[in-house]
């Protein structure tokens, strides 16, 4: 690492890692053989798929292969990587470039990969990109917000925090894939847990499962008993915490750094794309690589005064504002990209087993066809002609002139003597009904008024 001038936070020294030399191709194709010798030989921990991918002309190409093949339960993984590529390349102008991206925890040396961790201390040791912080960053005014929940839930007084360091977690090393029986004690995580046990007054730490393990006998959970798991926010009711690698680089420190609380982390080379961009001690303070001096590290850190614990966290979480926000996720992945695309000595070239990712959306069905017009309807039946008229009859011939007769008196009619029509009455006593009356009268009876 060589020390270098920046803009990081509070003045915070910088530091930068380089990949010595360039990437040739014939060390590009044969990485995957690299790759598996190394494995069956026992030296690739925590190795596992190598997807090819391709820029050209800003957009993300992914060999069809990957398509078709199981990523045993690493697939997620991948969408969420491909997801973070697709957005650099939204935000930023990146040059074509081939590279090929590592979906496991382990960090092999001297192959030009894109992964989530490398191992600084070798000349070639990839490049790394964000994963799991991209699902989980946050943007400024979020920061703030949970920056101001955890000081008012959890302030950094030494009265109201428990004055030991805590850690929990599982059985996983950068040097084994299972713990058995006789590399048990070898773990690093297990020299932690030994530490609770033996400084029960600083040291709050112990083991809440063992995840990746081939124990033959119940010997190491014996000796070993896992304990309660802890909630990551409840770390903050103590005044340290602990962190320690795992199958990889500390995946954990991502979170820690946003809380209020100082961490206190192991010395080592493995890295995630942030952590190596600060100087050594200059955000967090470190315990040695083996462990050896951990009990007098943490009592010298808690007995520093609160002002020093304060800065410690104020430093930290100045870091994960300015690196590990949306933008500043999406611009560290542009800028690997372009890095890999720097050092490549050959232009990329579309070829025939690549795909663009993800994969064009089928155009959309054609509207369907309105319905055919319905046939015209017969015309109406013309109405038949009526018959034709008989002819007319011929006008008789004119009757004589009548001759005129004597009036006759008409005959004598009997007068006639209307009755009125009796009134109808009803069962109620006071209520009389009148007779029904002819409709076309109705405007001089009582109802028409």
């Amino acid at each position: 690492m060589t020390p270098a001038t920046g803009d990081l936070p509070g003045g915070i020294p910088r530091s930068i890692w380089k990949w010595q030399g360039t990437i040739s191709r014939r060390l590009f194709d044969s990485v995957p053989f690299y790759l598996r010798e190394s494995e069956a030989a026992g030296g690739c921990q925590h190795c596992t798929f190598v997807l090819r991918y391709k820029v050209i002309n800003g957009q993300l190409y992914t060999d069809k292969k990957r398509r078709h093949r199981a990523l045993d339960g690493q697939e997620e993984e991948a969408a969420l990587l491909e997801e973070l590529l697709l957005a650099a390349l939204h935000m930023y102008k990146v040059p074509d470039v081939d590279f090929l991206l590592h979906l496991g925890d382990g960090a092999p040396p001297g192959l030009p990969l894109v992964q989530v961790n490398i191992d600084r201390g070798a000349p070639q040791a990839g490049f790394t990109l964000p994963k799991f912080m991209w699902r989980d960053a946050l943007g400024p005014a979020q920061f703030s917000v949970l920056a101001e929940c955890l000081q008012a839930r959890h302030p950094l007084l030494p009265q109201q925090r428990l004055p030991r360091a805590v850690w929990r977690g599982s059985n996983t090393d950068s040097r084994h894939a299972l713990m058995d029986e006789k590399n048990a004690l070898s773990i690093m995580r297990t020299r932690l847990h030994v530490y609770g046990l033996w400084y029960p007054d600083i040291i709050d730490a112990h083991y809440t499962a063992f995840a990746q393990q081939a124990f033959q006998t119940n010997c190491v959970e014996e000796l070993l008993p896992p304990g309660p798991p802890l909630p990551l926010e409840s770390f903050n009711r103590y005044s340290l915490v602990l962190d320690i690698d795992g199958n990889g680089w500390s995946d954990r420190y991502r979170l820690l750094a946003h809380a209020n609380t100082p961490v206190l982390k192991q010395a080592s080379n493995l890295t995630a794309f942030f952590e190596h961009l600060a100087a050594p001690g200059a955000v967090v303070q470190h315990y040695a690589a083996d462990l050896s001096d951990l009990p007098v590290r943490v009592r010298a850190v808690l007995q520093q005064q609160p002002a020093e614990l304060l800065r410690m966290a104020e430093r930290q979480q100045g870091l994960a504002h300015y690196l590990l926000n949306q933008v500043a996720l999406m611009h560290a992945t542009a800028y690997t990209l372009a890095k890999v695309a720097q050092l490549s000595q050959w232009k990329p070239v579309m070829e025939d087993s690549y795909s663009l990712s993800p994969p064009p959306s089928p155009p959309p069905p054609p509207p369907p066809s309105p319905p055919p017009p319905p046939p015209p309807s017969p015309p109406p039946p013309r109405p038949p002609s009526p018959p034709p008229s008989p002819p007319p009859s011929p006008s008789p011939p004119p009757s004589p002139p009548a001759v005129a007769a004597a009036p006759v008196p008409p005959p004598a009619v009997a007068p006639v003597i209307v009755t009125p029509a009796p009134p109808v009455y009803s069962k109620h006593p006071k209520m009389v009904l009148v007779a029904p009356v002819h409709p076309w009268h109705s405007k001089h009876s009582k109802w028409g008024r």
